[in-house]
């Protein structure tokens, strides 16, 4: 791709988006764009170095030889159709940022509904302490199995035997929805821990007792049970004055106390018997929301995307910090570390080292290949570590509990904005030819600022064109 051709094609972005009104300030949908674009870049960093051959073919591969690609929209907004996806939360910088943000949403709308029924939330942050010779599995293997300690037991789901409730009863928990971020620095190597939303106040009818399996009859099954709450009562925070409580009430501050003073103890303990000594830093964090506006934030928080943007272009609250790891850099998250970084920043550092010449490398004293080979290697161990693992997790019932209906699948939430009308079609070779050149973003941008007329002038200047197509009347009525 020469230089002429690069300019020619990028200049058909200039210009308001064709018959779409903006629903956004010009600088949000800067920033939106650059995020997009930066997304796009990484994943063609994919193309080349991942081990797994579902992200190597992802939003290039074509399904359909004969059929090609489509150009829909929907919403203002343009995505191709036709080509393979590898729906990856946790290794695809383009799938990931849709399945999180729908994850994201999700966790917000639990917070708040819970919040506004008259609920209390916590943000339960867990980390571990690490140093640079621990590998990620073995990390990610030690805070599931801390946090797997927390939650089971007669001391977190009671001894029905004995007649004692356990924490879970007490404290009114409803459920957890946890979320699992990882950063790398060169000083500490890998630190993945887990960020909880942890629902209480809440009076649910009694569990159904379920026998062990060697006690259960022929023929039995499983009992029904209704998770709804049917009331929710206050929780104290411990911080707060309480001259003003009542008796209950103070009770059950008692009780919350030594919840947090079993959980630190246990998730000390537990982390130090297998290798990770604990210290006064790393442990459990407990951050009350206060508020809906809060919970709403919160959602945000939670469900973040490991890609990092250094400043953020829109606040950041629950379900980003759970789910949504592009809305924060990889310093930030690790308290200022400033060699700290996302899995999606490294990949942004190895697409600038390869960009970098020899002159320009040698000024600031960086060895490109040495450097190169080290972020290879971390991608390749992320990669493996995480594989098969599951990033956002809900605790059973509590989906059934707040009314939410079915999750979607990291698929259909990676589809979940997509869909509209399908207005232009490019066959399998140009796609490829498309793709091969690194100009997917560039083209998909020219056809949603510039509709059929900036797509095909985008194609032009590469001596390529599409078809035009005409909505069906189904597409019409979407």
């Amino acid at each position: 791709m020469t230089d002429d051709h690069m300019g020619a094609l990028t200049s058909t972005f200039v210009g308001p988006r064709a018959g779409v009104k903006l629903d956004l300030d010009e600088a949000a949908e800067r920033v939106r764009r650059e995020r997009q674009k930066e997304r796009f870049a990484n994943r063609r960093v994919l193309w080349r170095i991942s081990e797994q051959k579902g992200i190597r073919a992802c939003g290039r591969g074509v399904i359909d030889h004969d059929q090609g690609v489509t150009f829909k929209r929907r919403n203002g907004r343009v995505h191709t159709s036709g080509t393979t996806r590898c729906h990856s939360i946790w290794c695809c910088p383009v799938d990931a940022a849709k399945i999180r943000s729908v994850r994201s949403d999700d966790a917000s709308e639990a917070c708040v509904r819970h919040i506004e029924a008259g609920g209390t939330a916590y943000l339960v942050t867990l980390t571990a302490r690490h140093y640079r010779r621990h590998g990620l599995a073995e990390l990610m293997d030690a805070i599931r199995g801390a946090f797997t300690a927390l939650t089971s037991g007669a001391q977190w789901a009671g001894d029905k035997n004995r007649g004692r409730d356990g924490e879970r009863q007490r404290m009114g928990i409803v459920g957890i929805i946890r979320s699992t971020e990882v950063t790398h620095s060169e000083r500490n190597g890998w630190h993945p821990h887990l960020h909880l939303i942890v629902l209480m106040g809440a009076v649910q009818n009694p569990r159904p007792e379920i026998p062990r399996k060697a006690n259960r009859p022929e023929g039995w099954t499983m009992p029904e049970w209704d998770p709804t709450p049917t009331g929710h009562f206050f929780v104290p925070d411990p911080k707060a004055d309480r001259r003003d409580l009542t008796g209950a009430e103070l009770q059950r501050v008692r009780d919350f106390e030594r919840m947090q003073e079993r959980w630190d103890r246990t998730w000390a303990n537990w982390l130090d018997k297998h290798g990770f000594k604990p210290s006064k830093k790393h442990g459990v964090k407990w951050d009350r929301i206060k508020t809906v506006r809060d919970a709403k934030k919160l959602g945000e928080y939670v469900a973040k995307i490991q890609e990092g943007t250094g400043k953020k272009a829109r606040e950041v609250g629950v379900g980003n910090e759970v789910a949504r790891l592009d809305m924060k850099s990889g310093a930030k998250m690790r308290g200022g570390d400033a060699t700290s970084r996302t899995p999606f920043e490294m990949l942004t550092e190895y697409r600038q080292l390869r960009a970098l010449d020899a002159d320009t490398a040698v000024q600031l004293g960086v060895d490109i290949d040495a450097r190169l080979k080290r972020l290879h290697a971390l991608w390749h161990e992320y990669e493996t570590a995480t594989k098969g693992r599951r990033a956002i997790e809900w605790s059973r019932h509590l989906r059934d509990a707040l009314g939410m209906g079915e999750e979607l699948d990291d698929q259909e939430a990676a589809e979940a904005e997509e869909g509209g009308d399908g207005f232009a079609a490019v066959d399998t070779d140009t796609w490829r030819r498309i793709c091969r050149l690194h100009l997917d973003y560039d083209v998909t941008m020219a056809a949603e600022l510039g509709g059929f007329t900036g797509l095909t002038e985008a194609l032009d200047v590469l001596g390529l064109t599409a078809t035009r197509l005409d909505p069906s009347p189904r597409d019409q009525s979407a």
